[in-house]
């Protein structure tokens, strides 16, 4: 999980990144109640040591979002979490992102988690006001939109290398990252 290892090394967290990972979805699928145990001794055992912790719901790109809803809403509830919902907002309407930000919410409030707000985030150039406008009608929500930004989706010079067959004439290969 680049995002878990970005967030260690930037925040220079004193944590082992295998403490601080989730499973996947096919150990879940498998075992929930033992992914379960594992997920709420390693949140347990890292909050101890903190005084605010910053739980990343999953990302199963091949999963149905309702499922994957549901899994996080779960995960929220045994680990006692506020939540925010974020919502991709790439190639969708605003109505769509509003509709995902409902769903989301109604979903997670049903297992008695409190919702904080919602984020919008790729939202395409130009339709920022409205999918503010949209999340707004939602209640007791704080909300935002953040535009699509093509330098966030841009590849690394790292990969651009790898894409290419490259090889580091001078310099060091820590600074391609």
């Amino acid at each position: 999980d680049t995002t878990a290892a970005n967030l260690i090394e930037q925040l220079k967290l004193d944590i082992n990144y295998e403490d601080a990972i989730g499973v996947t979805y096919e150990e879940w699928a498998e075992n929930p109640d033992e992914c379960l145990s594992t997920l709420v001794t390693r949140y347990s055992d890292l909050a101890s040591n903190y005084d605010v912790m910053v739980v990343l719901g999953s990302d199963f790109a091949d999963v149905a979002d309702s499922i994957e809803v549901s899994l996080n809403a779960h995960l929220a509830t045994n680990f006692n979490a506020p939540v925010i919902v974020v919502v991709n907002a790439a190639g969708l309407t605003p109505a769509q992102v509003k509709r995902a930000a409902q769903y989301a919410t109604k979903e997670i409030q049903s297992m008695h988690n409190q919702v904080l707000g919602a984020v919008a985030t790729r939202v395409a150039a130009g339709e920022v006001e409205a999918v503010l406008a949209g999340l707004s009608t939602i209640p007791e929500l704080i909300v935002s939109a953040i535009q699509e930004d093509p330098l966030l989706g841009a590849p690394s010079v790292r990969e651009q290398f790898t894409a290419v067959n490259a090889a580091i004439v001078n310099g060091s290969d820590e600074r391609l990252d």
